[in-house]
């Protein structure tokens, strides 16, 4: 599950994440949660999934994107596929 706000941070796309991830490793699902630093290492260990955590790089320079609201969503991807590079 790709996220672009998790728990410790505090808000809606946060909490909706993590009850998501929640629901979804209760049903029997594999699941794995991809989200931005920073993290607490404690709290992420405790999860009954696995959650990785990658820096955040500057957002990308797109006028629609942060008016659509999705800069951190492409910000994400853009790193996801530098990884993979």
């Amino acid at each position: 599950m790709l996220c672009s706000n998790f728990p410790p941070m505090q808000g809606g796309i946060s909490r909706y994440c993590y009850e998501l991830a929640v629901a979804a490793s209760a049903s029997g699902n594999e699941v794995v949660v991809v989200a931005p630093l920073p993290g607490d290492k404690a709290f992420d260990q405790g999860l009954p999934f696995e959650v990785r955590r990658y820096r955040v790089r500057s957002r990308p320079r797109i006028p629609w994107a942060r008016k659509l609201g999705i800069a951190a969503l492409i910000d994400t991807l853009v790193h996801l596929l530098e990884i993979r590079s």
